[in-house]
């Protein structure tokens, strides 16, 4: 038997291509530790994020506070988590990120959520789910429907795609790019505001 990489070497490496492709910061910590199979996985994200950086203690206070969203006066932070894995993502930019394992996302589900075109155009259910939750944290929009993407376009690296938002009410997207992979038996999605 060979070594097989894990959750988190996977993560690390789309997330080190979509640094090297976007020129914007984003590190994070993906483990099967944190899936939402373990009761405490959320504290155990949080206590992640506050021991893998070097934050003031009311910033660890507030970061700890699973009723608020984390960020702190330098980082933004997203959180998301399947029944498998899960962890987060930090970049000196506003974003967003969603995992989850593709045979749960269901076409009927994302078609109440999403146009005929953004179903036509995407790569996949599984992409337009995550790329479109990870906008939805991104803007902090208040409802899914209101996350909008498309312009898919394939990239070098395996199984991704990049994709942009059409931001609602013309609200001024900074960067507005998304970068969506599938990997084993998930997607995960990275955008940046």
């Amino acid at each position: 038997m060979g070594n097989h990489p894990s959750f988190t070497d996977l993560f690390n490496q789309f997330a080190a291509f979509v640094e090297r492709d976007s020129k914007l910061m984003a590190s994070g910590l993906i483990l099967e530790e944190f899936s939402s199979k373990n009761p405490v996985h959320r504290l155990n994200i949080r206590m992640g994020i506050v021991e893998s950086n070097v934050l003031t203690k009311e910033e660890n206070d507030s970061l700890l506070d699973l009723n608020k969203r984390p960020k702190t006066k330098d980082w933004n932070f997203s959180i998301s988590h399947s029944d498998k894995v899960g962890g987060y993502i930090q970049s000196d930019q506003i974003l967003g990120m969603d995992i989850e394992r593709s045979e749960r996302v269901q076409r009927r589900i994302i078609q109440r959520v999403s146009s005929e075109k953004e179903m036509a155009e995407a790569p996949g259910p599984d992409y337009l789910w995550t790329a479109k939750e990870a906008v939805f944290k991104a803007l902090s929009l208040e409802v899914m429907s209101q996350a909008v993407v498309g312009q898919w376009q394939p990239t070098s690296f395996e199984n991704t795609f990049k994709f942009q938002a059409i931001a609602p009410n013309g609200l001024k997207l900074k960067h507005n790019l998304g970068y969506s992979q599938r990997i084993l038996d998930h997607n995960w999605t990275i955008f940046f505001f």
